[in-house]
């Protein structure tokens, strides 16, 4: 659970109960230890779910700047300053060099970001004439959504994934 929560800048019960497949028990044990030692920290509400966090403001600041500096950041940060945008135009923006997504990352990430519904396509590809021009259609703040993956467990009598790694089906 520790390192759950040192790998997340804020998170809440239900995530690390998830992530760790420990008992509602053992977390809120554990958590009520860092609480009397003042480790954990509230971290704000959205709704009514809260949020919690280990790093004080300095740590957390820093974990969020790191989170910026990598290839879907540069990406991610092109995106909201543009607004509309092709695959190429981001790289044009970003640059290129060292550490910085080529475009075949870039078009990864669009193409993820599309799916997920965070872009919206406002004119079409047409091969050869002209790329796929999008529109950020939600903006959630200046840390990229992360791509993650995941091991799974795919069944194949029944032809069904039947386990996600560190989640419940």
């Amino acid at each position: 659970m520790w390192t759950f929560m040192l790998s997340r800048a804020r998170f809440t019960n239900a995530e690390v109960d998830a992530a760790c497949g420990v008992s509602e028990w053992a977390r809120q044990n554990f958590t009520r230890k860092l609480r009397r030692e003042g480790i954990l920290r509230d971290a704000g509400r959205q709704g009514p779910t809260p949020y919690f966090t280990v790093l004080d403001p300095t740590q957390a600041q820093a974990f969020v700047s790191r989170r910026r500096q990598t290839g879907d950041g540069a990406i991610w940060a092109a995106m909201r300053t543009l607004k509309m945008f092709t695959p190429d135009e981001i790289a044009l923006a970003i640059g290129v060099g060292d550490g910085l997504p080529n475009e075949d990352a870039i078009r990864s990430y669009v193409s993820l970001l599309r799916e997920a519904g965070y872009l919206s396509v406002i004119q079409k590809a047409r091969p050869g004439v002209r790329a796929a021009r999008y529109r950020l259609v939600r903006d959630t703040g200046p840390l990229p959504p992360k791509r993650q993956r995941k091991t799974v467990l795919i069944d194949g009598n029944e032809e069904r994934v039947v386990h996600v790694a560190g989640e419940f089906l």
